[in-house]
């Protein structure tokens, strides 16, 4: 289970209260107390470090099934026996949370009849807070009819039925009696149409999943009329085509929306964000939208998360009206194909983490780049027709953690901002310097450059590139250059492409077969067409890891290691 969804379970069934925090902040913190004390188990995270899914330790959960038998069953149909029909008459039990799994092709799926599963939930319809239906087969008719009867469920606080393209339907009296109903999810049931009127008297419905409903080409703008307290809404994966902005004009307490995913959306409506003054996340990835209007973020004051990124935005630049969401902290615009960027984005001074990944129309950052002062990780791979890094990114982005490509050219404007790489103390990880232009008048101007990557303890890999057009004419340019990109001392996997230079400097001259290395930490060398070195001094241990094709001028060291006393 997600750590989301937990969260918002537990806020659900009104376990997360506090008069001064926000109960999402609440089940944050009480989410990581119980990691600590080891109340979780499988946790598995995503790229970036953070927790994706977890599962309750099977310790904790042998304990919870313990202090809860009356009040909580799981319900395995396709087991020896139907459990549903044999605790029904159980008049001692008083289940409020119920679990039932459909197992794959069972046998005793007949025996789950309608009348026996009405009579199991009658019997039980006063305390059930909570119940879960799942299945990963097409149980279409059992679903509806579980569907309607769920409805007289009065005090139900959460549903989730999950029953892979069942085509179900909400029937228009479906909310009617669910007025506690805090947590409906949907997801996976085939829907292809919703009227308004289904969720009329869910007036306290906080959490909405609709997501993976692929035939779902529109929705009602009536729906939002009974959606009030409505804070998270999932529409991810669906088949709309469009979102009209009076669907959103009774949501006023919205904070999360996510319509990524719908591959059929193009545009969005201009007035989209007056209706959205609370909301924080928004997710729109991997949609078809292709412009993008000034006013669709006019009203989102407190957003925090934006993701653009997978669309189809081919426009000089995004509007300028994207400065005005001050809030920002996450802005990713991925794999679009916009030119340039607009200067009002250095009004995102509390944004941290920028992403343009694959953007291979991107000609330039804004200047106001470096007023990003609270900027952390910005990641550029692919953006192949970069042609430089705007100058005060140095020191302006002095809290920058992450730096996938630095793109540098000689001769621009942005020239001597090579300079300005001591400033990103902070960099780790990863990070690649492309550099075009290079000419043999620079040769002067660099002589007296000082190094530039030394201080970057956290640096582990660094890929150096040079222009692969050119000649000897750049030689003595080229190896002061690599002089002032001397890695620091922990550095790990170097690689150094189409080097002009006749010579390495001192710092790659690896000539007494006893000294200490520079670079204890090295496991890895790449030079790639490195023709116009005249001899390189190292003392190789593994010689089975090494590729050395000297008549090409290309080296491959696995596992490098230099004598030590």
């Amino acid at each position: 289970m997600s750590k989301e969804e937990l969260v918002h379970l537990w806020m659900a069934n009104g376990l997360l209260q506090s008069e001064r925090k926000e109960p999402e902040v609440v089940g944050e913190n009480v989410f990581g107390e119980l990691l600590s004390h080891f109340f979780f188990q499988d946790i598995e995270k995503n790229k970036d470090g953070k927790i994706k899914t977890v599962k309750i330790h099977d310790l904790m959960h042998d304990l919870a099934s313990a202090i809860m038998k009356n009040e909580y069953s799981l319900f395995m149909v396709g087991m020896s026996r139907n459990i549903i029909n044999s605790s029904i008459q159980d008049d001692e039990i008083r289940l409020r949370h119920v679990s039932i799994i459909l197992l794959p092709s069972s046998s005793e799926l007949s025996s789950v009849n309608e009348s026996s599963i009405d009579r199991f939930l009658s019997s039980h319809q006063r305390h059930l807070r909570t119940f879960f239906l799942f299945s990963n087969e097409n149980r279409g008719m059992f679903a509806s009819h579980v569907i309607s009867v769920i409805s007289d469920l009065k005090n139900l606080r959460v549903l989730r039925v999950e029953i892979w393209n069942a085509e179900i339907s909400l029937p228009l009296s479906f909310g009617d009696k669910l007025k506690h109903l805090r947590y409906l999810n949907l997801r996976h049931c085939g829907l292809s149409s919703l009227h308004g009127e289904s969720f009329h008297g869910m007036k306290n419905l906080q959490f909405l999943d609709l997501s993976q409903n692929n035939r779902l080409k529109t929705l009602p703008d009536s729906m939002g009329e009974y959606m009030e307290h409505l804070k998270h809404l999932n529409l991810s994966g669906c088949g709309l085509s469009s979102l009209h902005a009076e669907l959103f004009r009774g949501m006023k307490n919205l904070q999360f929306l996510d319509s990524s995913q719908n591959r059929s959306l193009k545009t969005l409506p201009d007035s989209m964000g007056e209706y959205m003054e609370h909301l924080k996340h928004l997710n729109l990835n991997e949609c078809d939208l292709s412009s993008l209007h000034a006013e669709s973020f006019l009203g989102m004051k407190k957003l925090e998360f934006l993701d653009l990124s997978k669309n189809s935005i081919y426009m000089e630049t995004i509007p300028d009206s994207i400065g005005n969401l001050g809030h920002l902290r996450h802005l990713n615009l991925s794999e679009n194909g916009f030119k340039v960027l607009p200067e009002s984005l250095g009004n995102l001074t509390k944004l941290e983490t920028l992403k343009l990944n694959d953007c291979r129309e991107l000609i330039t950052l804004p200047r106001s780049t470096s007023k990003l002062c609270s900027l952390r990780q910005l990641e550029n791979p692919g953006c192949s027709n970069l042609r430089g890094m705007p100058s005060g990114i140095g020191q302006g982005l002095s809290r920058l953690e992450k730096l996938s490509w630095w793109a540098w050219v000689w001769g621009s404007e942005e020239s001597e901002n090579i300079e300005e790489l001591r400033g990103l103390s902070l960099l780790g990880g990863s990070l690649r310097i492309k550099i075009k232009g290079l000419s043999k008048e620079d040769d002067v101007a660099l002589r007296d450059g000082e190094e530039v990557l030394t201080n970057k303890t956290n640096l582990s890999k660094l890929v150096i590139r040079f222009s692969f057009n050119g000649g000897d004419d750049v030689s003595s340019s080229s190896e002061q250059l690599l002089r002032i990109l001397k890695p620091p001392s922990n550095i790990e996997s170097l690689s150094i492409q189409w080097y002009k230079g006749r010579r390495f400097p001192e710092w790659m001259e690896m000539r007494d077969p006893h000294s200490s290395s520079s670079f204890p930490r090295l496991r890895f060398i790449q030079l790639y067409d490195i023709k116009y070195v005249e001899e390189w001094m190292l003392n190789w241990r593994h010689k089975e890891d090494a590729f050395l094709n000297w008549r090409h001028k290309e080296v491959y060291l696995k596992n490098w290691e230099t004598s030590r006393p």
